[in-house]
């Protein structure tokens, strides 16, 4: 997925605090996704384009981003993460149902960006505000590539003792897991509904992928890396995902089942992003399967939920623990089966997929969760 998109300003939203309607700034939906953003009143109007940078990715030093940052200064009262990583932004205000106000992303004008970009790189110089009417303008930029010209570059957790352990690449035919956010997707799921769905834990843990193809091929992968099975003297190699995946690794080998079975561990030293509120990190060491990929054809195919729950009850495997499985008839019950369970347990997030078939999949965060990385 890319980390930029140009968008529409679809409706501004009020923000409360004591009763009292915030005086400068509001909250700020789009036409193309569902991420709430908070900015300064009256710096667009409705139907303005303006330049929206995911969540989840990183800034990189350049003076666009110098606001965000380092606010008057002073890198401090920056909020975003590590490495510049766009991260919920918790607000001290409600919104008009009384929920608590985070903003997702940055928005950015197009004028601002077009006049950075023009100043800043040579291939854009020829194109100037004075010149170029507005509608011409957004045109243009609808065919820039701004991930690479303003070098903003996808958030990835460290995998901990990854080089030293590693076989090599991930095998032919397999991708690397990442669930879409909710927001960039629902529309999806909306003309899918009412339908059955399964909601299940999203653990702040490692991506691990136990695999068989063959008898001679087969193993144990981190989310972008294969591993070395054994150590030097032929045993198992005392690596977290080797030794937590194995007991999987043997099973399918046993049953000679092509499946590339897609796990997150944790426990422990296994910290995932480092929240201090990740209650996963202070448990025992453990595995847990999220989703099963066919792997019969050279390819990994994603099965669905009903056929990884049969698998995973067969073979005994460790589940991920689910937050729902029921008809759902609408977004805003989505919406709220997930922030009623956030409210219970402060988990990372549940991933939603459609239970029969692999008709939609995408993961819904918690917000509160987010902004405390």
């Amino acid at each position: 997925m890319k980390a930029t998109q140009i968008v529409t300003i679809k409706s501004f939203s009020p923000m409360f605090k004591g009763g009292e309607e915030a005086t400068n700034i509001h909250i700020i939906n789009v036409e193309e996704h569902g991420f709430d953003i908070v900015t300064q009143k009256s710096l667009y109007q409705i139907g303005d384009k303006a330049l929206f940078i995911q969540p989840d990715f990183c800034l990189s030093d350049i003076p666009l981003f110098a606001d965000f940052i380092a606010p008057e200064g002073n890198p401090n009262k920056s909020r975003l993460g590590k490495n510049n990583r766009i991260k919920a932004v918790k607000f001290g205000f409600t919104d008009s149902k009384g929920n608590k106000v985070y903003s997702n992303g940055i928005l950015l004008p197009l004028n601002e960006v077009f006049m950075f970009l023009s100043e800043n790189n040579p291939l854009i110089t020829n194109l100037t505000i004075k010149n170029s009417s507005k509608g011409n303008i957004e045109k243009y930029l609808l065919n820039i590539d701004f991930d690479t010209l303003l070098n903003i570059t996808k958030y990835e957790e460290p995998e901990g003792k990854l080089q030293g352990d590693a076989k090599g690449n991930l095998p032919n035919g397999m991708y690397k897991t990442d669930e879409t956010n909710f927001n960039n997707n629902y529309k999806q799921l909306e003309v899918l509904l009412p339908c059955q769905l399964v909601g299940t834990v999203k653990i702040d843990g490692s991506s691990c992928t136990v695999y068989y193809k063959s008898e001679t091929e087969y193993g144990i992968c981190s989310r972008s890396l294969e591993k070395k099975l054994y150590d030097t003297e032929g045993t198992i190699a005392q690596d977290d995902w080797v030794q937590l995946g194995y007991p999987i690794l043997e099973k399918l080998k046993e049953h000679k089942l092509q499946y590339a079975v897609r796990c997150e561990i944790y426990g422990q030293s296994l910290k995932g992003s480092g929240n201090k509120n990740n209650f996963h990190a202070k448990l025992p060491k453990s595995i847990a399967v999220y989703g099963i990929d066919d792997y019969s054809s050279g390819v990994c195919v994603p099965l669905p939920m009903k056929e990884v729950v049969r698998i995973c009850n067969e073979l005994h495997l460790p589940m991920v623990s689910f937050v729902l499985i029921k008809m759902i008839n609408s977004i805003e019950q989505v919406k709220e089966t997930c922030e009623a369970a956030f409210k219970l347990n402060l988990y990372e997030g549940v991933v939603i997929r459609t239970y029969e078939t692999n008709a939609y999949s995408g993961k819904y965060m918690n917000n509160e969760y987010d902004s405390l990385k």
